[in-house]
């Protein structure tokens, strides 16, 4: 256990422990503000070692799948399939008769936890559409495709406004998506 000196600012408080294989402690920083050091003692850090099986990143994966903490290879395809159904939608990839959209420069990624990589069976995949037209122009465009689309899978669920923004939430086979919009022409042409 790392000992704390009087002199690094911080003070070290046992706690008891029903388990007597793991040393519990609290760490609360010694502050000037009063608040600060109340709810740092209304709420204190709980510091536990891990178990050597955890510290193993394979048998975390493993420990986390079996507890169905990780999406599986099916759900990860569906999610793939999702995100590239509706890229095509917006792209104009799906509808080759009528390229209204596609004669734009727009390009969709994925953001967020999806993107990251760090989303959950749960987790919806949120999508942000760059180009060089308006927003109103692109929701509006972009409306229509994905209502012409409904034979693949896609449901526009809602027009979301708010401050930051319009936003449309949609299901693409039953995978719930968001779909926004940023008109940045300069970061297409880079």
């Amino acid at each position: 256990m790392e000992e704390i000196s009087e002199s690094n600012s911080s003070s070290l408080f046992p706690l008891s422990s029903s388990d007597p294989g793991i040393q519990r402690e609290t760490i609360i920083a010694e502050r000037n503000d009063g608040d600060e050091l109340e709810l740092l003692e209304k709420y204190p850090i709980d510091a536990q070692r891990v178990s050597a099986l955890l510290a193993d990143s394979l048998a975390l994966e493993s420990t986390l799948a079996n507890h169905h903490m990780l999406p599986t290879v099916e759900e990860t395809q569906l999610r793939k399939d999702a995100f590239s159904v509706l890229r095509d939608i917006i792209l104009g990839a799906s509808e080759r008769k009528s390229p209204v959209l596609s004669d734009v420069p727009l390009e969709v990624v994925p953001i967020g936890s999806y993107a990251l990589g760090v989303w959950t069976s749960t987790s919806d995949i949120n999508c942000l559409c760059v180009g060089s037209i308006s927003s109103k122009t692109f929701f509006s465009l972009a409306g229509q495709r994905i209502r012409r689309a409904e034979s693949l899978g896609v449901r526009l669920l809602r027009k979301v406004e708010a401050n930051t923004g319009t936003m449309y939430e949609l299901r693409v086979n039953d995978i719930r998506m968001n779909l926004q919009y940023c008109p940045a022409a300069r970061i297409l042409e880079r």
